[in-house]
């Protein structure tokens, strides 16, 4: 039953009881019993009410936990994508480098058969007697002869075998190169795939975010008419407690008239005094309700989720070198992964002071390994990698501390870490957190 419905029939018979006349006790059993079925039917509706919100939240949960999923299918797929990246900037560099080696063989090679093209165009223009032929002719003696001739076959097998092995480079070169831009190919097939399946799983989300809203719409919904129809019981509850009350009054009306002609009669037929009536009394009780109160514990260390005092402004102010202006980059990729921006910051501060060598060379901001330093586009790139790293192997995992996160991603007596720099870690990082006004 619609709850404006049933308003609408409560204030209408709440006006009627307010204007009427005193009425019998049967018309008002009849009214109370009116408004008990319209509380019943409230009641139900209610019921039903509190059974569709349930299934609601059942809903928004499994919507809740099928997000989280997908939300961890594209934590992963966002690091392949990263390592892939750095896969292909280091192919690319490997052929750059293979086409310089090949261009310089070609170039010694151009150079040697310009050498020998010279020499042949200055055997063509000396008079006969310069010619290699004369010059073996005009040989004094065999011995003369031979040696002559000797000289002449070293010369053109020195010219031919430099002329081999510049070939042989720039083929072996060539070779090399055709096999890194297959390489290279067959890698950018993959970012492709990844690229698509990062746009279905971005779709996918868009759609389950879309449906967790309409989910929580609905839900909000449910529980105002549940709210309402609670609002509308209690007053038609109170409605019916009054139509009792006038009920036991009508009823108790009509004993006293029945009593008091009953005394009348007797009166007259044995004219003998009045004979007192009979009183009831009535007894009312109260009832006490205890309120109770629980403390909740809460556990060591800083929770990274927690976002309280940090703005873009804040956490520029800690960002000093090549990190300068990524303030908002951090804001934004913080917040979008749901960690503390600040806590990001203070990594990246952390592990390269704003101006490291991986850094500069490979805008690598958090230390980041796969066969080496891993290699970015851009410092954004970075930055988003880091939060899907740490939401990935970190939070998800249940690491959620400064000091929790510690203990994985640089810890003490690493042997990475010679220097035993790690156990600084967390002192640097609440630091930086402090600074960029985390709640702390």
């Amino acid at each position: 039953m619609n709850w404006k419905k049933h308003l609408m029939i409560s204030s209408a018979l709440i006006t009627t009881l307010a204007v009427s006349l005193p009425v019998s006790a049967t018309s008002l059993t009849e009214q109370r019993d009116a408004v008990n079925q319209q509380a019943d039917a409230v009641q139900e509706d209610m019921a039903a009410k509190r059974a569709e919100a349930e299934e609601l939240a059942a809903q928004k949960q499994q919507a809740y936990e099928e997000l989280q999923a997908l939300s961890l299918q594209v934590a992963n797929l966002e690091i392949q994508m990263y390592e892939q990246t750095s896969e292909l900037i280091q192919i690319k560099e490997r052929i750059a480098e293979l086409e310089i080696k090949e261009q310089e063989a070609k170039e010694q090679l151009d150079k040697r058969l310009k050498i020998i093209s010279n020499r042949l165009v200055a055997l063509q223009e000396q008079q006969s007697d310069s010619s290699i032929f004369s010059i073996l002719i005009e040989s004094n003696s065999i011995a003369d002869f031979v040696n002559r001739a000797l000289t002449v076959s070293y010369i053109i097998d020195s010219d031919q075998s430099l002329m081999d092995t510049y070939e042989k480079e720039e083929e072996e070169y060539n070779n090399l190169k055709l096999e890194a831009k297959a390489e290279l190919a067959e890698a950018e097939k993959v970012q492709a795939e990844l690229d698509r399946t990062k746009a279905e799983l971005d779709a996918q989300q868009q759609k389950k975010n879309e449906y967790m809203e309409e989910l929580n719409s609905k839900y909000g919904w449910t529980i105002d008419n549940i709210s309402s129809l609670q609002a509308e019981f209690a007053q038609l509850e109170q409605e019916s407690n009054s139509l009792d009350q006038q009920i036991k009054e009508e009823e108790q009306r009509k004993l006293a008239e029945q009593r008091r002609l009953e005394e009348e009669k007797q009166a007259q037929e044995s004219q003998n005094s009045a004979s007192n009536g009979s009183s009831s009394n009535s007894g009312s009780s109260n009832n006490n309700s205890n309120i109770s109160s629980n403390t909740a514990s809460s556990g060591r260390g800083f929770d990274v989720r927690n976002m309280s005092g940090v703005t873009a402004s804040s956490v520029e102010n800690i960002l000093t070198g090549k990190l300068s202006g990524y303030g908002s980059v951090f804001y934004q990729v913080g917040h979008s992964y749901g960690i503390n921006p600040a806590f990001m910051a203070a990594i990246a501060m952390s592990e390269t002071g704003g101006n490291s060598a991986w850094l500069n060379n490979y805008n690598n901001v958090g230390g980041f390994i796969f066969n080496g330093p891993m290699k970015f586009n851009s410092i954004e790139d970075s930055i988003k990698y880091m939060g899907s790293v740490l939401t990935r192997l970190y939070i998800n995992d249940g690491l959620y501390t400064v000091e929790a996160i510690h203990s994985r991603y640089s810890p003490v007596g690493a042997t990475n870490d010679p220097n035993n720099l790690n156990v600084n870690w967390v002192k640097n990082v609440y630091n930086y957190l402090g600074r960029a006004g985390a709640a702390i």
